[in-house]
Formats: structure tokens, C-alpha cells, sequence
């Protein structure tokens, strides 16, 4: 089981998709591997989730390109706009 923690509302869209990977996942595991959305206290603000996957206190986290420059520069350019 690897926790995905997000601070999205339950009915915002990424929280749909976040449940709609986790369901993907079980299913095509055969209920081998479970992803749940804890929220509360293990919930981690955007900036702080991919430390905590670096660190290994999250097995899974939705982070943004540009919160990965400082591991992986090539990463800053998906974020541009024009």
C-alpha cells in the first residue's frame, strides 16, 4: 500500500483523478497494491510533497514540475507560459 497524500478537496477534479489512478492501480493488481488519499495531517502543501517522496516519507505524491528544479533542472521549462 503507498499513501498518496494530496490537499485537494474531495470533489475537485485532480481528487477524481487521484481515486480514479488508485482504482486503476488495485484493479489491474488484482487487489495486491492499494493507493488511498489520506487527507488531514498527512495531507503535504504542494512545495512539501516532493521533499517527502525524496525522503522517503511518502511513497507517492502529486508535485509540480517546477518543485523539482532544485533536484532536476531539466524539469523547470514544462512549466513556462508564453
Amino acid at each position: 500500500m503507498w499513501n498518496l497524500p494530496h490537499i485537494s478537496a474531495p470533489t475537485y477534479y485532480h481528487t477524481i483523478n487521484y481515486t480514479a489512478f488508485g482504482n486503476k492501480v488495485k484493479e489491474k493488481s488484482g487487489g495486491r497494491m492499494e493507493i488511498p488519499l489520506p487527507r488531514g495531517l498527512l495531507a503535504l502543501p504542494g512545495a512539501r510533497a516532493d521533499p517527502a517522496v525524496l525522503d522517503g516519507r511518502a511513497e507517492i505524491a502529486p508535485v509540480l514540475a517546477s518543485y523539482l528544479t532544485d533536484v532536476l533542472l531539466e524539469m523547470g521549462p514544462l512549466e513556462l507560459r508564453s
